[in-house]
């Protein structure tokens, strides 16, 4: 359960009221811990737990949420989002600080199915920030805390355009943090039909 989660139900105050907010949206893909067969030993269990528990700080330290975990045959991935529990003026490039040490963390021990050696290895890791609906989600009994909109799929569709290793930005993202990263441009693409600069 999230921290500010808890500390609201432990005061009997629920969770926030759904409302819109500008929100950075980060989503990461890793592999590197299923065998042949899909399974998970003890070995690569103790190193899913230090994955999520490091990750779960870096996002802390830079005033992001980890909102999902996702676990399937297609892949393992981290939804975490800026803005969503507490917003600050910079929350394009806490997104990009928490990426950059995320990256670190799963390094190339997070790498994907590959054909041959030669292949690029590590985490992918995309970033897109917008208005999203923030807030509970669930039934009166079963609720939950999480950010949605157009953004979180930008995010997820840079996520999955990303090579091992790379980490892809949304144009306004790129905007917002000028100042701090050189970032290296990319060809326009395409997200939901659309063709234009991310």
């Amino acid at each position: 359960m999230l921290p500010f989660v808890y500390e609201r139900e432990r005061a009997g105050q629920g969770l926030f009221v759904t409302d819109l907010r500008p929100v950075v949206a980060l989503f990461l893909r890793f592999g590197g811990l299923a065998d042949a067969q899909g399974d998970l030993d003890d070995q690569a269990v103790q190193r899913l737990d230090d994955w999520i528990s490091g990750a779960q700080g870096i996002l802390q330290q830079h005033g992001g949420v980890l909102l999902e975990l996702i676990m399937g045959d297609k892949g393992s991935y981290l939804y975490a989002a800026f803005g969503a529990a507490v917003a600050h003026e910079d929350d394009a490039c806490r997104a990009l600080r928490a990426a950059v040490a995320l990256h670190a963390l799963f390094g190339t021990d997070a790498g994907h199915a590959v054909d041959n050696d030669d292949s690029p290895t590590g985490a992918c890791i995309g970033v897109a920030s917008g208005t999203l609906r923030v807030g509970g989600y669930g039934s009166r009994t079963r609720q939950s805390f999480g950010a949605q909109g157009d953004a979180v799929n930008a995010a997820a569709r840079l996520m999955m355009l990303a090579q091992p290793g790379e980490i892809l930005t949304s144009g306004r993202v790129r905007s917002a943090v000028a100042l701090e990263f050189a970032l290296q441009p990319r060809p326009p693409i395409a997200l939901k039909g659309k063709a234009g600069p991310m």
